[in-house]
């Protein structure tokens, strides 16, 4: 019975399912074709690859294996990797000598002599054809020299097929994680795109190694119900991918790395994250043919291609990749970019203010940044700059809406002392009429109009006590405003001082300015008091006017009797003519 395999390529009695490329590549090989197999991690190249392998080898076609991660990448000179991968050759071809080609021909660059020992120590005296496998090609990409040479060298070759029928007897195959475009850095050379491209696909909408993984742990604990079947999936799925699957399924951890960074592949991490957003809304987008940001996220194995009613559409790898990057996801990755932008444009600016969040953005970041333990500490100082300017303007708009509160009351107040100047008028007016038809003395008529002149004074001198009140209130929060401005500057010059004399010159500068905010604090207390005297003297003028009020109705009332006397007589004179 097969067994289920998910480490390194498969051995010969694991579980294969033969794809399309089982059945396109060794025939391919056979006639001599250059073939790429390129795609994300883990999705059978090797096993591909090894069995391949074993069918040529059956036909009487010799194979070359070489790993590039087993050849050297950041400290290798073009000598040593050239020479390193003739060795490779040599070993599986049993050729025993490289001297002719290599030792012996020290003039030559170290691509010309691999040139040279392709086609003299292996293609010429070799009648049986080689098939060269070179795996992990996307290691040429971290090579600290041209890998350009190396593809110059491969189309050469391929091209002498032409003039030197030998050449068939050699060809190659490159499998690995990268794109033909990417393999070639100089855009002044002619593209690379000689040879076959060979498409792995998906079993069904599934994923090969994540398929065998999760075979393999059901098979360790089969159920006996086949009711329970569906319930043990869901649990084994959950348990293996779904809870911390980002963090140790080497498949869904890759996707995350992949984008995680600026760019990759050519496509930027936004431009990644956005085409995902569409797919994972959508359901699907339409592959275009060489895109490469589509090209981009198939590598991170998020992505792969599917037949849709006939169409290639660019869909979401599987319902485990779905659920594990989803939109909550994306949001957090987001979120992380906005701020990451933003951290640069402020550390570029000199940290200036106008380059903190402010309102919903600095909200959402707080959401994001709360009960996380990987902040940074750039992102922990910039989140709290944000903080502190929010707080600050915050406080300044507090005070200014108290002003104007400030200052509404006093119009209301000024508006309600003229209402009462006019009814001092209006009453006075009264009174004089009064007082000539009441008969009342002019001695009485001066001393009502004396008190209704003292009693006008006094809301006078009220007014006038509440406007410098006022005025000096608005010093007083003007002080200090400025106070708090100057604190606000000095704040953020102790935040730059490195050093402990500047510290401690920044706690005298701030002991200072606590005690002018102290003393901009008294002057605003007692602008408060002159306020509150001045709204009680205003009381005691309101006093003085209802006074004046009730003493204007008595004069009426006489006025009211005397009218009613003066009829009397004047109906009596009458009577008694």
């Amino acid at each position: 019975m097969p067994r289920f395999h998910f480490q390194g390529a498969l051995r010969g009695d694991a579980l294969y399912i033969e794809r399309a490329a089982d059945s396109l590549l060794p025939p391919a090989l056979a006639r001599g074709d250059l073939c790429f197999v390129l795609g994300p991690r883990q999705i059978g190249k090797s096993s591909l690859r090894h069995r391949v392998a074993s069918r040529l080898a059956e036909q009487g076609i010799a194979n070359v294996h070489i790993d590039l991660n087993n050849v050297g990448t950041e400290d290798s000179s073009a000598e040593r990797w050239y020479y390193s991968l003739a060795r490779i050759i040599a070993r599986d071809l049993r050729i025993s000598d490289l001297a002719p080609t290599w030792q012996e021909t020290p003039l030559l660059t170290p691509e010309q002599r691999f040139d040279r020992f392709l086609r003299e120590q292996v293609a010429f005296p070799r009648e049986q054809p080689t098939v060269i496998f070179i795996d992990e090609i996307d290691v040429l990409l971290k090579l600290p020299f041209s890998r350009d040479s190396f593809f110059a060298l491969l189309r050469s070759l391929c091209d002498a097929r032409a003039s030197d029928p030998v050449m068939n007897r050699l060809t190659f195959c490159l499998l690995g994680v990268t794109t033909i475009t990417a393999l070639i850095s100089d855009p002044v050379r002619t593209p690379f795109n000689s040879g076959l491209r060979v498409f792995l696909e998906d079993w069904t909408a599934g994923h090969p190694y994540m398929t065998q993984r999760l075979c393999a742990a059901l098979a360790e604990q089969p159920v006996t119900a086949a009711s329970q079947a569906r319930e043990r999936v869901d649990q084994v799925v959950q348990e293996m991918y779904l809870l911390h699957g980002r963090d140790e399924d080497f498949n869904l951890a890759n996707a995350a790395r992949c984008l995680s960074q600026d760019t990759y592949f050519g496509a930027t991490r936004e431009q990644l994250l956005r085409l995902y957003r569409r797919i994972l809304s959508q359901g699907d987008v339409p592959v275009i043919g060489e895109d490469a940001v589509q090209r981009a996220l198939r590598l991170t194995g998020i992505a792969a291609e599917r037949s849709v009613a006939g169409q290639r559409r660019l869909c979401v790898r599987n319902r485990v990749f779905a659920t594990v990057f989803d939109h909550a996801w994306l949001s957090i990755q987001e979120e992380e970019r906005l701020i990451e932008r933003a951290i640069m444009d402020w550390q570029a600016n000199g940290r200036q203010e106008s380059y903190v969040l402010r309102g919903a953005a600095l909200d959402r970041a707080l959401a994001w940044a709360r009960d996380r333990a990987d902040i940074s500490p750039e992102e922990a100082e910039y989140l709290e700059a944000s903080r502190r300017l929010s707080e600050r303007e915050a406080g300044l708009r507090l005070r200014a809406e108290r002003a104007e509160q400030a200052e509404r009351m006093a119009s209301e107040s000024r508006q309600l002392a003229r209402s009462r100047l006019v009814l001092v008028v209006v009453g006075g007016i009264a009174l004089a009429v009064a007082l000539v038809f009441a008969g009342l003395s002019i001695q009485q008529y001066f001393q009502m109009r004396a008190e209704l002149r003292a009693a006008q004074v006094k809301r006078d001198e009220a007014q006038k006590s509440r406007d410098e009140a006022q005025v000096k209130r608005a010093e007083a929060q003007a002080s200090l405003d400025a106070a708090a401005a100057l604190l606000a500057t000095k704040e953020k010059e102790i935040d730059q001082l490195a050093t402990a004399k500047a510290l401690k010159r920044a706690e005298e500068m701030t002991a200072d300015l606590k005690a002018k905010t102290r003393i901009a604090e008294e002057k605003q207390q007692l602008a408060e008091r002159a306020r509150t005297d001045a709204e009680l003297r205003a009381e005691a003028d309101h006093r003085a006017a209802s006074d004046a009020r009730r003493k204007q109705q008595e004069s009426d009332q006489r006025r009211r009797e005397a009218e009613e006397r003066l009829a009397s007589y004047q109906n009596k004179v009458h009577g008694e003519l």
